[in-house]
């Protein structure tokens, strides 16, 4: 990376920007689509919790958003966690630093877990997620739209300490 990395609080603004790398990203791969996921659905969610005021966070680069992450409410104590890099930013502690704020808002807000869905193949994440206290609770066979290839997702944990919500 260019420059230092700079961790922030995204707003409305810059929503539309989100909304371009989640589009680059989906465009990326098959995952998207063999997954069926629906960047509308995600994005809407996103604005929601904008107006929830539940952390969503973004990376930059040189003024440029890199990667984003979420947290949106899984249960009133619970919080799932989301996180996407831009693909020649990975590997660079971008998701990790993502991570990282997000965990720290939880703790300071009182909630009691954190939760994520990741997929067995996608090491970076299993990284990210077991290096900041993640522990895998469950296992789930999942068959792609393809209708062939089967992938097991995983159901990870993190219990908060000083969480009273």
């Amino acid at each position: 990376m260019d420059d230092v990395l700079k961790i922030k609080r995204f707003n409305i603004e810059t929503l539309d920007d989100v909304y371009e790398l989640m589009q680059n990203i989906a465009a990326e791969g098959e995952w998207y689509v063999e997954n069926k996921v629906d960047i509308k659905e995600t994005f809407h969610r996103l604005k929601t919790g904008l107006e929830e005021k539940l952390p969503q966070l973004i990376a930059c680069n040189n003024d440029e958003i890199v990667g984003w992450a979420e947290a949106y409410n899984a249960g009133r104590t619970n919080l799932c966690l989301n996180i996407c890099v831009a693909k020649e930013f990975r590997s660079q502690g971008v998701g990790s630093a993502l991570a990282i704020n997000i965990i720290k808002f939880a703790e300071l807000s009182g909630f009691k877990k954190l939760s994520l869905n990741v997929f067995d193949y996608n090491d970076a994440a299993l990284r990210i997620a077991m290096k900041n206290g993640f522990k895998v609770k469950a296992y789930t066979n999942k068959r792609n739209c393809n209708g062939r290839d089967v992938v097991r997702s995983l159901t990870m944990f993190k219990e908060i300490a000083s969480g009273n919500k």
